[in-house]
C-alpha cells in the first residue's frame, strides 16, 4: 500500500526539466532527482499537447500529439523523445492510433530529418507479391507479340525496383525485370535449349526507348 505521502501527491498538468521526481536507490532510500539526471533512455511522464511545433520537443518524454501539430505525419499521434549524448542529438518515434510508427532524428549540428515510415507487415507482403509475374505473348520470346507484352508490362505494371517472373510466350523462360525509374531499366531473359542442354541470357534495355533482345551469354 502506498504510504500517507505518496497518496496526498498532488498532479502537475506539465513538467520541465528544473522539475524534480522521487527515486528509490539501490540502498532502498528515496532521493530527489532532477528530470535532467535521468538519462537519455527514461520517458518519466506523458502529455497532451495541442497546436505545439514537434520540432520543439527536446525533453525525453512520452507525448499525445493532436492532428493540428506541426512537423509531425498527420493524425493524432503519440510522440516519444530520446535524447542522445550531444547538446543536439535527439530521436523522436511517432505512433499513430492506427498501430503505424514512423521515426525521425536532429543531428548534432541541429539538422531535423524528414519522417520516415516504418513498413507493416501488410505493406510488406503486398510488396513481396509484386515479385512474381507472368508475361504472355506468343511465338516465342523474340516475336512482336511477346516483345511488345514484356515491354507493356515494364511500363505498365512493373514496380521500382527488381521483379522476378515468367515470360511465357510458346516457350517458357524466366525473367527479371530490374526497374530504375519509369523510364530506365533492363529485362533478361533466362531459357534453356533442350538440344544443347545450355542456358542462355538475353536482355533488352530501356534507357527513355526501347532496344531489342541482345545475348548476354
Amino acid at each position: 500500500m502506498a504510504d500517507t505521502y505518496e497518496q496526498n501527491l498532488g498532479q502537475k498538468s506539465s513538467l520541465t526539466t528544473t522539475d524534480f521526481i522521487r527515486v528509490v536507490g539501490s540502498d532502498n532510500v528515496s532521493y530527489k532527482q532532477p528530470l535532467t539526471a535521468l538519462g537519455s533512455g527514461m520517458l518519466p511522464y506523458l502529455q497532451y499537447k495541442s497546436s505545439v511545433d514537434a520540432n520543439d520537443f527536446q525533453t525525453p518524454g512520452v507525448y499525445y500529439l493532436t492532428s493540428n501539430c506541426t512537423n509531425m505525419p498527420a493524425g493524432y499521434m503519440f510522440l516519444a523523445i530520446y535524447r542522445g549524448h550531444g547538446a543536439n542529438d535527439i530521436l523522436q518515434h511517432a505512433f499513430s492510433l492506427a498501430g503505424e510508427v514512423y521515426a525521425r532524428r536532429r543531428d548534432s549540428s541541429g539538422t531535423w530529418y524528414s519522417w520516415q515510415k516504418m513498413p507493416t507487415r501488410a505493406e510488406i507482403d503486398a510488396l513481396n507479391s509484386k515479385t512474381n509475374f507472368v508475361i504472355t505473348g506468343s511465338n516465342g520470346h523474340t516475336s512482336e507479340a511477346t516483345i511488345t507484352a514484356v515491354r507493356n508490362y515494364f511500363d505498365n505494371n512493373a514496380p521500382i525496383g527488381m521483379s522476378i517472373g515468367v515470360i511465357n510466350s510458346g516457350d517458357y523462360g524466366g525473367a527479371i525485370i530490374i526497374k530504375a525509374s519509369a523510364n530506365v531499366g533492363i529485362v533478361f531473359r533466362l531459357s534453356y535449349t533442350n538440344a544443347t542442354s545450355k542456358g542462355s541470357i538475353k536482355s533488352m534495355t530501356k534507357i527513355n526507348t526501347w532496344g531489342d533482345w541482345v545475348y548476354v551469354v
